[in-house]
Protein backbone atom coordinates (compact mmCIF):
# COMPACT_ATOMS: atom_id res chain seq x y z
CA UNK A 1 0.00 0.00 0.00
CA UNK A 2 1.15 3.51 -1.00
CA UNK A 3 2.52 5.95 2.31
CA UNK A 4 2.05 9.40 2.92
CA UNK A 5 3.47 11.48 5.93
CA UNK A 6 1.52 14.03 8.22
CA UNK A 7 3.29 16.15 10.21
CA UNK A 8 1.39 17.60 13.15
CA UNK A 9 2.48 20.39 15.78
CA UNK A 10 2.39 18.86 19.31
CA UNK A 11 1.63 20.92 22.34
CA UNK A 12 3.91 18.83 25.60
CA UNK A 13 3.51 19.64 28.97
CA UNK A 14 6.86 19.94 31.13
CA UNK A 15 6.73 15.79 31.70
CA UNK A 16 6.25 15.19 27.93
CA UNK A 17 8.92 17.36 26.49
CA UNK A 18 11.14 15.98 29.48
CA UNK A 19 10.85 12.60 28.04
CA UNK A 20 10.87 14.11 24.25
CA UNK A 21 14.10 15.35 25.24
CA UNK A 22 15.67 12.47 27.04
CA UNK A 23 14.56 10.22 23.98
CA UNK A 24 16.42 12.53 21.39
CA UNK A 25 19.69 12.35 23.94
CA UNK A 26 19.21 8.21 23.91
CA UNK A 27 18.78 7.99 19.92
CA UNK A 28 21.52 10.10 19.99
CA UNK A 29 24.08 8.16 22.64
CA UNK A 30 23.09 4.63 20.92
CA UNK A 31 23.72 6.30 17.27
CA UNK A 32 27.32 7.45 19.08
CA UNK A 33 27.78 4.20 20.57
CA UNK A 34 27.09 2.00 17.83
CA UNK A 35 29.62 3.94 15.68
CA UNK A 36 32.35 3.97 18.48
CA UNK A 37 32.08 0.37 18.86
CA UNK A 38 31.62 -0.33 14.54
CA UNK A 39 35.20 1.28 14.19
CA UNK A 40 36.75 -0.04 16.86
CA UNK A 41 35.76 -3.41 16.10
CA UNK A 42 37.08 -2.45 12.87
CA UNK A 43 40.58 -1.53 13.72
CA UNK A 44 40.86 -4.70 15.52
CA UNK A 45 40.24 -6.55 12.05
CA UNK A 46 36.39 -7.46 12.90
CA UNK A 47 34.34 -7.34 9.69
CA UNK A 48 30.75 -8.01 9.02
CA UNK A 49 29.12 -5.86 11.54
CA UNK A 50 25.30 -4.64 10.63
CA UNK A 51 22.52 -2.62 12.49
CA UNK A 52 21.18 -5.56 13.32
CA UNK A 53 24.54 -7.13 15.41
CA UNK A 54 25.33 -3.68 17.01
CA UNK A 55 21.44 -3.64 18.35
CA UNK A 56 21.71 -6.95 19.20
CA UNK A 57 24.93 -6.32 21.59
CA UNK A 58 23.33 -3.23 22.30
CA UNK A 59 20.63 -4.63 24.44
CA UNK A 60 23.05 -7.29 25.93
CA UNK A 61 24.96 -4.87 27.76
CA UNK A 62 22.59 -2.00 28.64
CA UNK A 63 20.94 -3.48 31.44
CA UNK A 64 24.41 -3.30 33.26
CA UNK A 65 25.61 -0.27 31.34
CA UNK A 66 23.00 2.04 30.21
CA UNK A 67 20.09 1.33 32.41
CA UNK A 68 19.01 4.68 31.95
CA UNK A 69 17.49 4.43 28.00
CA UNK A 70 14.85 2.41 29.32
CA UNK A 71 13.08 5.40 30.64
CA UNK A 72 11.93 5.80 27.13
CA UNK A 73 10.77 3.96 23.90
CA UNK A 74 13.38 1.07 23.38
CA UNK A 75 12.71 2.52 19.72
CA UNK A 76 14.05 5.44 20.02
CA UNK A 77 17.91 3.51 20.84
CA UNK A 78 17.45 0.41 18.33
CA UNK A 79 16.31 2.13 15.43
CA UNK A 80 19.20 4.70 15.76
CA UNK A 81 21.98 2.39 15.28
CA UNK A 82 19.86 0.65 12.38
CA UNK A 83 20.03 3.78 11.26
CA UNK A 84 23.70 3.86 11.51
CA UNK A 85 23.78 0.42 10.09
CA UNK A 86 22.22 1.49 6.47
CA UNK A 87 24.67 4.73 6.97
CA UNK A 88 27.51 2.43 6.26
CA UNK A 89 25.52 0.29 3.76
CA UNK A 90 25.07 3.79 1.95
CA UNK A 91 28.76 4.16 2.63
CA UNK A 92 30.00 1.04 1.10
CA UNK A 93 27.95 1.67 -1.97
CA UNK A 94 29.85 5.13 -2.12
CA UNK A 95 26.38 6.77 -1.50
CA UNK A 96 27.34 8.82 0.60
CA UNK A 97 30.02 9.79 3.05
CA UNK A 98 31.77 7.68 6.48
CA UNK A 99 29.14 8.87 8.92
CA UNK A 100 30.05 11.15 11.85
CA UNK A 101 29.38 11.18 15.40
CA UNK A 102 26.37 13.39 16.48
CA UNK A 103 26.83 16.06 18.52
CA UNK A 104 24.28 17.95 21.20
CA UNK A 105 22.98 20.94 19.67
CA UNK A 106 24.22 20.55 16.47
CA UNK A 107 22.45 17.51 15.16
CA UNK A 108 18.64 17.50 14.53
CA UNK A 109 16.63 16.12 17.84
CA UNK A 110 14.50 13.35 16.78
CA UNK A 111 13.89 9.49 17.26
CA UNK A 112 11.38 7.25 15.94
CA UNK A 113 8.48 4.75 17.31
CA UNK A 114 6.89 2.12 15.52
CA UNK A 115 3.15 2.74 14.72
CA UNK A 116 2.21 -0.51 17.11
CA UNK A 117 3.83 1.11 20.14
CA UNK A 118 2.10 4.55 20.16
CA UNK A 119 -1.80 5.06 20.51
CA UNK A 120 -3.66 7.85 19.29
CA UNK A 121 -6.96 8.89 20.39
CA UNK A 122 -8.43 12.22 18.81
CA UNK A 123 -5.70 14.97 18.96
CA UNK A 124 -4.08 13.46 21.92
CA UNK A 125 -0.62 11.33 21.21
CA UNK A 126 0.45 8.40 23.49
CA UNK A 127 4.04 7.41 23.86
CA UNK A 128 5.65 4.11 25.49
CA UNK A 129 6.80 4.96 29.28
CA UNK A 130 4.87 8.17 29.46
CA UNK A 131 2.34 8.52 31.75
CA UNK A 132 -0.06 11.02 29.89
CA UNK A 133 -0.78 11.10 26.23
CA UNK A 134 1.01 14.81 24.43
CA UNK A 135 -1.99 17.30 22.68
CA UNK A 136 -1.50 17.66 19.19
CA UNK A 137 -2.35 21.00 17.52
CA UNK A 138 -4.71 18.75 15.28
CA UNK A 139 -5.75 15.08 14.53
CA UNK A 140 -4.70 12.75 12.32
CA UNK A 141 -6.25 13.55 8.58
CA UNK A 142 -6.03 10.04 7.10
CA UNK A 143 -7.45 7.19 7.58
CA UNK A 144 -4.90 4.06 7.44
CA UNK A 145 -2.18 1.80 9.27
CA UNK A 146 -0.01 4.30 11.09
CA UNK A 147 3.25 2.47 10.58
CA UNK A 148 5.80 4.97 12.03
CA UNK A 149 6.39 8.51 13.72
CA UNK A 150 9.15 9.83 14.08
CA UNK A 151 9.14 12.72 16.99
CA UNK A 152 11.63 16.08 16.24
CA UNK A 153 12.35 19.28 17.30
CA UNK A 154 12.70 22.31 15.57
CA UNK A 155 13.83 25.05 17.77
CA UNK A 156 11.83 25.20 20.59
CA UNK A 157 8.63 23.57 18.80
CA UNK A 158 7.91 19.89 18.66
CA UNK A 159 6.60 17.73 15.75
CA UNK A 160 5.49 14.62 15.03
CA UNK A 161 5.58 13.13 11.88
CA UNK A 162 3.40 9.87 10.72
CA UNK A 163 4.05 7.22 8.24
CA UNK A 164 0.75 6.15 7.55
CA UNK A 165 0.02 3.36 4.60
CA UNK A 166 -3.82 3.99 3.18
CA UNK A 167 -5.39 1.40 0.71
CA UNK A 168 -4.51 2.32 -3.00
CA UNK A 169 -8.69 3.57 -3.39
CA UNK A 170 -7.91 6.24 -1.20
CA UNK A 171 -4.49 7.77 -1.78
CA UNK A 172 -5.51 9.98 -5.22
CA UNK A 173 -8.04 11.07 -2.43
CA UNK A 174 -5.90 11.77 0.29
CA UNK A 175 -3.38 13.26 -2.22
CA UNK A 176 -5.31 15.47 -3.69
CA UNK A 177 -6.65 16.74 0.14
CA UNK A 178 -3.04 17.51 0.37
CA UNK A 179 -2.14 18.94 -3.12
CA UNK A 180 -4.93 21.38 -1.97
CA UNK A 181 -3.48 21.91 1.64
CA UNK A 182 -0.56 23.60 -0.49
CA UNK A 183 -1.97 25.60 -2.73
CA UNK A 184 -4.11 27.38 0.19
CA UNK A 185 -1.20 27.58 2.00
CA UNK A 186 0.31 29.17 -1.40
CA UNK A 187 -2.50 31.39 -1.37
CA UNK A 188 -2.49 32.83 2.18
CA UNK A 189 0.97 33.51 1.99
CA UNK A 190 0.72 35.34 -1.35
CA UNK A 191 -2.19 37.05 0.28
CA UNK A 192 -0.31 37.99 3.51
CA UNK A 193 2.35 39.12 0.87
CA UNK A 194 0.17 41.34 -1.07
CA UNK A 195 -1.07 42.87 2.39
CA UNK A 196 1.93 43.83 3.60
CA UNK A 197 3.06 45.59 0.27
CA UNK A 198 -0.49 47.48 0.07
CA UNK A 199 0.31 48.33 3.67
CA UNK A 200 3.56 49.99 3.28
CA UNK A 201 2.58 52.91 1.04
CA UNK A 202 -0.53 53.47 3.52
CA UNK A 203 2.14 53.40 6.33
CA UNK A 204 4.32 55.95 4.58
CA UNK A 205 1.65 58.26 3.76
CA UNK A 206 0.43 58.33 7.06
CA UNK A 207 4.00 59.05 8.96
CA UNK A 208 4.65 62.02 6.40
CA UNK A 209 5.09 65.04 8.34
CA UNK A 210 5.40 63.40 11.62
CA UNK A 211 8.47 64.06 13.73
Amino acid sequence: MPQLCHKIKLCPDHEAERYLRSACGTARFAYNWGLRTWINKYKLGEKGMTGFSLVKEFNSIKDDQFPWVRDVSKWASQKAIQDLGEAFKRFFQKKAKYPRFKKKGKSKDSFYVGGDHIKLTGKYLKLPLLKKPIKMAQSLRFKGEIKSVVLSRSVNDWFASFSIAIPNESFVYAHAAVAAERRRGHRMFSMKQEFEQNLNPLNNLLNVGKV
